[in-house]
This record gives structure tokens, C-alpha cells and sequence, in this order.
């Protein structure tokens, strides 16, 4: 695959395009800093504009797949043929839901098109081209500026890369685009793109293996149960988390009194006691109808250019980070949780939602990525398990980070299915993540895939996992990942069961292993032991 990284450039001013290709130069103050692998485009600070773009002459071959990260941390991302189709939400249905709820889906859909033409897909920070064991990446070198978007034409040959600066109003000598890229094998791309990042000032996370109370009803009692049903775990845990559905959302300090009469700061000492550590989740920047937050301060809550307040998913309302009283009202709570309660780790949820829309001199790339240095600030030393999150702002800043959509089951009915969006739950989608962002793990962060459940599947509407899509998310989660998290009663399991939580904590003593591409299906490979093995997803 040839590419020529002297790529023509293009600056989107109220009055027009200024272009700069090698027949004609712009007229624009500009300059290119071009490195062994970086390239940076800087704009004179007398213009403002609307986007930037620089545009990428690219010949891969027939065979050749491509990658193109999705949005967020549930955005479905893999490899695909270079003349793959890339699906999302449509415009009339996104303007509907828009117009209508004011809702949000978590996706890209309000300033990403889709052309829904094969051969013409992109993504955001990251995309790479493979042909056979090498690959040729392009990566951001910074989004504080803005999102990083990545388009690719197969049928044009060409791979745009631009910058979601609305908003910004200041560039501040900071380069427009700010791109890296190599070519070699995947472990030392990656490993040249990290370097060039910079060192990361935080260790590594250890790996997790525990109990997450995800989609249950919980009460003192349950809780209570569960943790000393811990002890009967098929491997030795090291973390429970109690996973929302324990107060309003955005009360994240009044846990429901009738479920939890002592409160929730006595779970984090019973865990300690335990040898646990003590997990709990917040959404810091949401808050439902009902909260005593939106209740009080609807002057604290985001609204659209028509006055709407902005809600994204199960009608959540979103808090305006831009607000100093917000910030330190999320400041407060999670000091209490993490230094009066003493939690161990922080699971924080619908992060994205800091970032709906550009304000305050901010894109949201911008907006995202100073949401994240802010949590960090304020989670200190503790543990900081980030989800629904767009990657690249975590990077450095996530002890941990879900690269997954949540799991269920795809062999129901179409009707039943209900995905309209690329971060709709689905095994297929989860199991590409998990291979397929694998590259980032123990690099950006330490990844964390979907919760396991094991329930049995009882009929085909049912939305559990069969006995196959169970197996497959348990070899790929223990082949790829360092975070085993299962969501179920342990006490229920049979021997099947506490087997199959053996197998997937220790597959991380697999050896060669690789993934395959084959006709669109993919294949994972790995040796145990003597045995080798194989798995299609």
C-alpha cells in the first residue's frame, strides 16, 4: 500500500475554502512541521476557521482490511474490507429524535456524516490499513483542540483527515491538525505512537476479576449477600462494584433510604474486611426527572438552541460542566464517596455526555478532554474506571476504560433487536471491540470489556446469551482483556459455570495469539499448553 503523508490541506472560513495543493498554494498564513513520523499543520491566528482538513493520498490493495475507531467507548469499531459499509442513524430519524426528546444516542450522528456507500467509512483519533502482518497507522497526537475524524474513499483513493473545531475560538499556536503515523508491525506501531504521546505519569492498573452488580436491584440485604457469597467465587476476586440503581441518578450522596437504611459508606469497610476492593459507579454529568438536583438547580442543566433541555439515553438530563457550581458539586461527590467513604475505584458513566455540545470557546473534543483532566484531579490516587467515554481525551487519565457495547444476546428475532444506533448492545459488536481495541490496552489504559453474565437462555426472545455467544465472549474477554467481570449470582453457578470463569482468567497464559481475517469473518487463534485452539466471531 503506497501513501504519500505530503498531503494537500484545506482551511473552512466563513467566506469560503482556502486551499493549499502543490499547483495552487493558499493564500492563508500557514506552516507544516513534517517529522520522521508526524505531521502538523498550524494556522495564522488571523483566521478563524469553521474546520480544517488535510487530505491523504492512500492505495491500498484488494485484500487489504481497514480499521476506523468509533466515537466512544460502545461505538462498534473493526476491521473491514476496504469496500466495507459503514451503517448509522439515519438523518431524518437523528433529526427526529433530536427535534422531538431533545435526546442524544451517545454517537456521532449530529456533526459525523454517514454516506452509507461501501468503501467510504471513518472514524475518530485512530484508523490503521493492514496488509497481511503490517499495518500503516494514522493517529492524533492531541484532541484538546478538537475531535480528530478520519474519512477514507476507497473509490477516491483518499483519506481526510479533519478537525470538529466548532466552537473553538482560539487556536493559541496550537497546531490545527496534529497527526502521527507509521507503518511496521502492530506491536511496534503502536508502541511508536504511545512514545510519541509521551510517558505516561501514572502506573498501570492491576487486572480485576470480580463481581459487578450491573442491571440488578440491590438492597442492603442483596448487597450484603453477594459479598460474602465472594468467597465462593470460582478464582480468587480482588474487586466488587456496586453499579448504580442505588439512588436518584445525580443524588449520588442520598442512597435510597428504604434499601439502604446504614447507608452505602459501611460496604466499602465490609469489602476492605473482605480482602475486596471497593467499587461504586456515578454518572457525574446526568441527573434524572426525579433528583433532587434537576428538582433545584434546572439553572445547572444544559439547554439547545431552541431552549430544550438536552437528555441523552433513559431520559437523563445533562449537567452543564462548563458551570463552576456544577463542577464543584461533582467535586464534593466524589471526595465524599472516595476519601469520607473510602471507595477504592470510581466507575464513571455516560461520560460523553460532558461533550454534547461545543460552548465556551470549547469544541467538544475540547470540552471532553478537560472533563477528563478534571476527574482525574479530582479522583487523586484512587482508581478511575472510565465508560461511554470517547477514547483518546482517557488516555493517561483512565485507570481503567470500557473499549466495549454492553452484550446481549443476537439470536433473537430482528424485531426484537431494537439496534438503530452503532453502540446498540449486540455480542458481534462487543466481540469486535474487544479484538479489535486490543491495541490499546496496558498502552492508554487498562481495557475493560462488557460484563460477563451466564444466566441460561430460556426462550428466543430472551435476551440472554446462549450456551455459544457465552463461550465466545469469555475465551475472546480472557485472550484480550485483564479486567473479568461477571454480573450473576455466584452462589447459583454449577460446575459448568464456575469452569467456565477458570477458563477465561486464565487464558492470559495463551501463547500465539493472533487474529485471523477470513471472507469477513474473523478468527481468533491462540495456543494453551500443547493444544492450540480456534474460534470464529
Amino acid at each position: 500500500m503506497k501513501t504519500d503523508i505530503k498531503a494537500s490541506a484545506a482551511f473552512y472560513t466563513e467566506t469560503g475554502i482556502i486551499a493549499d495543493t502543490p499547483e495552487k498554494p493558499a493564500v492563508a498564513k500557514y506552516r507544516k512541521d513534517i517529522g520522521k513520523n508526524t505531521y502538523k499543520l498550524y494556522i495564522s491566528s488571523k483566521y478563524r476557521p469553521a474546520g480544517v482538513a488535510a487530505q491523504i493520498p492512500v492505495y491500498p490493495n484488494i485484500n487489504d482490511t481497514v480499521f476506523m475507531n468509533g466515537f466512544q467507548s460502545a461505538t462498534e469499531s473493526r476491521e473491514m474490507s476496504i469496500t466495507g459499509k459503514m451503517n448509522g442513524l439515519s438523518e431524518t430519524l437523528s433529526s427526529y429524535l433530536k427535534r422531538k426528546y431533545a435526546a442524544f444516542s451517545g454517537g456521532d450522528y449530529d456533526f459525523a456524516r454517514y454516506s452509507k456507500k461501501p468503501g467510504i467509512m471513518h472514524g475518530f483519533s485512530y484508523c490503521y490499513f493492514r496488509s497481511g502482518d503490517k499495518i500503516r497507522l494514522f493517529a492524533s497526537l492531541d484532541e484538546s483542540l478538537g475531535y480528530t475524524i478520519f474519512r477514507f474513499d476507497a473509490w477516491a483513493c483518499t483519506l481526510r483527515v479533519s478537525r470538529d473545531i466548532k466552537g473553538v475560538k482560539r487556536f493559541d499556536d496550537r497546531p490545527a491538525i496534529s497527526l502521527f503515523y507509521a507503518e511496521g508491525e502492530e506491536n511496534e506501531v503502536f508502541d511508536l505512537w504511545f512514545k510519541a504521546l509521551g510517558e505516561r505519569e501514572m502506573p498501570f492498573a492491576e487486572k480485576l476479576v470480580g463481581y459487578s452488580t450491573a442491571g440488578k436491584e440491590i438492597s442492603e440485604d442483596s448487597l450484603c449477600e453477594n459479598l460474602e457469597a465472594m468467597k465462593k467465587f470460582p478464582v480468587k476476586p480482588n474487586v466488587f462494584i456496586i453499579d448504580s440503581k442505588y439512588c436518584a441518578n445525580g443524588d449520588w450522596l442520598s442512597p435510597d433510604a428504604d434499601k439502604f437504611p446504614i447507608g452505602l459508606k459501611e460496604f466499602a469497610q465490609y469489602a476492605h474486611e473482605r480482602e475486596l476492593l471497593a467499587g461504586i459507579s456515578v454518572s457525574p454529568f446526568t441527573a434524572e426527572e426525579k433528583s433532587d438536583v434537576v428538582r433545584l438547580h434546572k439553572n445547572w442543566l444544559i439547554t439547545d438552541c431552541d431552549g430544550k433541555y438536552l437528555k441523552i439515553k433513559n431520559n437523563l438530563y445533562v449537567l452543564d460542566f462548563c458551570k463552576p457550581e456544577v463542577r464543584e458539586y461533582i467535586r464534593g461527590v466524589l471526595h465524599t464517596i472516595l476519601f469520607m467513604w473510602g471507595y477504592d475505584l470510581i466507575k464513571l458513566n455516560n461520560l460523553y455526555a460532558a461533550a454534547l455540545i461545543p460552548s465556551e470557546g470549547l469544541s467538544r473534543g475540547g470540552k471532553m478532554c478537560a472533563a477528563m483532566r478534571f476527574l482525574r484531579e479530582c479522583c487523586g490516587g484512587k482508581l478511575l474506571y472510565a465508560d461511554n467515554v470517547p477514547l483518546m481525551p482517557a488516555f493517561g487519565l483512565a485507570d481503567y476504560c470500557r473499549i466495549s457495547c454492553e452484550a446481549v444476546s443476537d439470536n433473537m428475532p430482528v424485531f426484537m433487536r431494537g439496534r438503530i444506533f452503532r453502540e446498540s448492545a449486540s455480542v458481534k459488536n462487543a466481540a469486535s471491540d474487544i479484538v479489535f481495541r486490543r491495541t490499546l490496552d496496558n498502552r492508554a489504559f487498562v481495557n475493560v470489556p462488557c460484563p460477563v453474565s451466564l444466566d441460561e437462555k430460556e426462550f428466543m426472545t430472551d435476551r440472554k446469551l446462549s450456551d455459544s455467544e457465552q463461550n465466545l465472549l469469555i475465551t475472546l474477554e480472557g485472550l484480550f482483556t485483564s479486567v473479568h467481570i461477571i454480573t450473576d449470582d455466584v452462589t447459583l453457578y454449577n460446575q459448568r459455570k464456575k469452569r467456565q470463569i477458570k477458563k477465561m482468567c486464565s487464558l492470559d497464559g495463551a501463547t500465539d495469539v493472533k487474529v485471523i481475517n477470513s471472507s469477513e469473518r474473523y478468527i481468533a487463534g491462540y495456543k494453551l499448553g500443547d493444544k492450540s485452539y480456534l474460534i470464529k466471531f
